[in-house]
């Protein structure tokens, strides 16, 4: 018989992960396991099922990595969803999607598509949780950003410690579109195995945002590529991680293929107890003419900062807590207000929860 959890405990796993429906939103889409379970649509953008999508949109083809888990989706996809946001709108609530990983061990396996047309613009918080105590989840999730148009997307995993993760994800940039993913995954897992490619065409901007915990004998392989194929393109890539009893692959690979390309790479790692980072950065230039850099760092908690806290009458676990907190904080700029505080409100829940 499968593992289900209760209701109260089902919603406060998404709660962690962004799906609050208190908040004002323009749209929304939940699926547990492979069932969905809510569609909320908006007046300035299109939401429909990805089965509904394929028989009435030419979509567009994945060109991410391509292994035995695409493969997986691709042959026996089950759900998922398909965004559009009209040309000339700009959404200004939130679009909030989640999927719940319920049953025990269950496959889960989705492909998600999300379209902006010109001079759009869209804000997304997307959480993925389970509550099942084994299972996989894998997907796909394909961006097209069309010119001009742009973009905010923020992912927030909350797993457990005997889940497989697998998204496959890829982005198409249209000449002046912006890209700006945020990845938050602050809990054990079993594996995170992610690495989304980008490729940006003339003055077209993607920054990748990670904010990493890795606990538990967790394994997080994750990353990001940016493909500057376009004149003036430029890519960011910055991580925030900390590895605790874990193991962490960050990767990172930007390409300057075209004049006056402009790309930088940060990875910044705490160690603590058995745990282990392996950073690798990558720069990669075919003409003249670009500007790419790349700096990383990994270190320990600063054990005078914890002296200096404590000394002032703070106990030694909420001193632990403030100082995580204040690495694990990102300064992404150019956010709305709304997925700030999503952001926030998860690295406090899982400072917090992991001393």
């Amino acid at each position: 018989m499968k593992n289900v959890r209760n209701a109260g405990e089902k919603m406060e796993e998404l709660e962690k992960v962004g799906f609050d429906r208190k908040m004002k939103r323009e749209a929304s889409f939940l699926a547990e396991d492979d069932f969905i379970k809510e569609i909320k649509k908006g007046k300035n953008v299109e939401i429909m099922p990805i089965e509904e999508a394929l028989k009435e949109y030419d979509l567009p083809k994945f060109f991410g990595r391509k292994d035995r888990y695409t493969k997986m989706v691709l042959e026996k996809r089950q759900t998922g969803y398909f965004i559009r946001v009209p040309e000339g709108k700009h959404v200004t609530m939130p679009v909030q999607t989640a999927f719940l990983l319920k049953s025990d061990k269950f496959n889960q396996i989705l492909h998600n598509i999300i379209v902006l047309e010109e001079n759009s613009r869209l804000d997304m918080i997307s959480g993925c949780t389970a509550t099942a105590f084994n299972g996989l989840h894998a997907s796909i999730t394909q961006y097209h950003l069309k010119k001009g148009s742009y973009l905010t997307y923020t992912m927030i995993h909350n797993w457990g410690e005997n889940v497989e993760v697998y998204p496959r994800s890829s982005a198409y940039l249209e000449e002046g579109s912006t890209f700006i993913s945020n990845y938050i995954a602050l809990t054990p897992a079993k594996k995170i195995e992610s690495n989304p490619i980008a490729i940006l065409e003339k003055e077209a901007i993607a920054r990748f945002y990670s904010i990493l915990y890795a606990r538990k004998n967790s394994d997080f392989d994750v990353g990001a590529i940016a493909r500057l194929n376009g004149r003036n393109a430029k890519a960011e890539i910055i991580s925030r991680i900390i590895a605790q009893d874990a193991k962490v692959i960050s990767r990172g690979l930007i390409e300057g293929n075209a004049i006056e390309t402009k790309g930088h790479m940060e990875c910044s790692g705490m160690v603590m107890r058995k745990g282990i980072i392996h950073t690798i950065p990558e720069l990669k230039s075919s003409v003249a003419n670009v500007e790419l850099s790349h700096e990383a760092a990994i270190g320990k908690l600063a054990e005078e900062q914890l002296n200096y806290l404590m000394a002032r009458g703070i106990d030694e676990e909420e001193a632990k807590s403030l100082l995580i907190r204040g690495f694990l904080d990102v300064n992404i700029k150019g956010l709305p207000p709304h997925l700030n505080k999503a952001i926030e409100r998860a690295i406090d829940l899982m400072a917090t929860a992991s001393i």
